[in-house]
């Protein structure tokens, strides 16, 4: 049975927005006997993926990895500091691990939850080590996720379906909205929308693109090198 333990991760040593404290308040509210552990450069692992993003201030990169290593020691529900939610929680906890659609396309795990030492986020740990997550060479957790997905079940279409033990939940659950609508509604006319199966709502805030996107100069090269090799292969296969 998933703990009940829902986590978080907040770096940068900034006051939270008052948007973030309405959510984390809706966790309190809906789940009063739940323990809620922050993660912060205080208690953080001391993974290369971690270290490197928190020393060019990348939060969210350095979260990515965070949630993973969160949710496979101590087990739990992770959450995104942009979900609202509408309900407890109670009613998932006999599954063993949880991911959700963000898209038809994409699953993400800004909500994921699992018991402690579940298989999936150790593939996922060591994918993200493997590979790396950086601002000139990022693997965001809906193509990490997806992708890893993907080696248990090469081929899957958009619906809530089991991947062995895994429960993958639909959009409802917790991304019922898109970003346009989130932004173009007020939080009290989303929740009237809902319907009964919603546990939340994912604001898509997307404060993470602050920083993973303020690229210096020389990252900036970088880029532009990568962009021109990029079309210039993509010419000569065409010849």
């Amino acid at each position: 049975m998933i703990p009940k333990k829902i986590h978080y991760c907040w770096y940068g040593g900034k006051a939270k927005p008052e948007i973030v404290r309405k959510c984390i308040d809706s966790w309190k509210r809906f789940n009063p006997d739940y323990q809620i552990k922050e993660w912060n450069e205080s208690n953080s692992p001391k993974h290369s993926i971690i270290t490197s993003n928190l020393n060019k201030g990348i939060w969210a990169f350095a979260s990515d990895y965070t949630r993973l290593f969160a949710i496979y020691e101590e087990g739990g529900f992770y959450l995104d500091t942009d979900i609202l939610l509408v309900k407890g929680l109670d009613n998932l906890r006999n599954n063993t691990c949880i991911l959700a659609f963000e898209s038809i396309k994409w699953v993400n795990n800004g909500f994921c939850a699992a018991i402690p030492k579940h298989y999936f986020f150790k593939m996922c740990m060591k994918e993200l080590s493997s590979k790396g997550h950086s601002r000139i060479k990022p693997y965001t957790s809906p193509h990490l996720t997806t992708n890893m997905l993907k080696k248990i079940k090469p081929t899957f279409v958009y619906k809530t379906q089991h991947f062995r033990d895994i429960l993958v939940l639909n959009l409802e659950f917790f991304f019922p909205y898109n970003r346009f609508q989130t932004k173009d509604m007020k939080i009290d006319q989303l929740i009237g929308m809902l319907n009964s199966t919603s546990y939340g709502i994912h604001l898509f805030l997307h404060s993470w693109k602050d920083s993973s996107q303020n690229y210096n100069t020389v990252e900036k090269l970088i880029l532009l090198t990568k962009k021109v090799k990029f079309k210039l292969n993509k010419i000569i296969r065409t010849i």
